[in-house]
């Protein structure tokens, strides 16, 4: 009998459509792996025994935005993470593992925070208003969007 071997081409084909997964045991590949859902986040943040001493071992506490039903980001939670990991949170979702598995993951839902920024702007001669103020207003807007502010993400805003 003889052996079945693939081809270069073939190899070549599978090996560049191979996408990559992070482990499932960091916070960290947690994160990446969430934060490629489909669907999208506004936001994610996660937490575990390393990264706050308040949270017991074995547990993750993970609060999010997801622009997904709360089902299939409980899914997500739980094919991204190992076994035996206890969830934290007040969103409470049972999932189905296998036909006869149920397991319960938690999450906090996130939420947005509306800030107002007070700037006073004084004029020299010779410049416009509209266009001062205009790009006043668009500088604040990027320092607050890459500012962490100890929020652990990033600030999301909005010209209005």
């Amino acid at each position: 009998m003889g052996v079945s071997v693939e081809s270069d081409t073939d190899y070549r084909k599978r090996f560049q459509n191979y996408e990559d997964e992070n482990a499932k045991c960091t916070r960290d590949a947690l994160l990446t792996n969430l934060s490629k859902l489909s669907g999208g986040l506004n936001f994610v943040t996660i937490d575990d025994n390393n990264s706050d001493s308040n949270i017991p071992a074995g547990t993750i506490k993970v609060v999010a935005r997801p622009m997904v039903s709360d089902e299939e980001f409980a899914k997500a939670i739980l094919l991204n993470t190992i076994a035996g990991i206890t969830y934290l949170g007040n969103t409470s979702v049972n999932v189905i593992f296998d036909e006869d598995q149920t397991i319960e993951v938690k999450y906090d839902k996130a939420d947005e925070v509306l800030i107002d920024v007070l700037a006073t702007v004084r004029l020299k001669s010779g410049f416009y208003p509209t266009n001062v103020f205009n790009k006043v207003r668009e500088a604040i807007f990027d320092y607050l969007q890459n500012k962490n502010y100890g929020l652990k993400s990033t600030v999301y805003s909005s010209l209005l």
